[in-house]
């Protein structure tokens, strides 16, 4: 949350809360960051709290935010990484339109020890809605 704050201070993204309909309860966060206006790109990064996960809210999220950045931010592209073994997040980005674009060796840090990442990429008018 830290590193998040301190990048939304530096103008580099800005986290929204994900709530669900109706209540106070904030059960997650996503974001747009690494903005490029020249590449007119972004990458995206999202949470949700586990007991919240497979209930649709990280894939409305990712719908919503993907459709800002479009819309409003004029992005041709998004992209996402995902640390290999995490397939409810790979799973979120690919119901949402989000393409395999392959792995990155050891490009993730758990902890001391380094671990490979999916990435994934959404170009402007693939995003796919329910």
């Amino acid at each position: 949350m830290t590193r998040i704050l301190r990048e939304k201070g530096r103008g580099e993204g800005t986290p929204f809360a994900i709530r669900p309909v109706g209540s106070e309860e904030t059960i997650g966060q996503i974001r747009l960051f690494n903005w490029s206006p020249l590449e007119r790109e972004a990458e995206v990064g999202f949470w949700i709290r586990r007991k919240h996960w497979g209930q649709g809210f990280g894939t409305d999220a990712l719908r919503l935010i993907c459709r800002f950045g479009f819309r409003s931010m004029s992005l041709h592209r998004i992209e996402a990484i995902v640390v290999v073994g995490n397939v409810g997040s790979r799973k979120v980005l690919e119901k949402a339109g989000f393409r395999a674009e392959g792995r990155n060796r050891k490009s993730a840090r758990l902890g001391e020890r380094w671990i490979d990442a999916w990435r994934f990429g959404l170009l402007r008018g693939e995003l796919r809605d329910p």
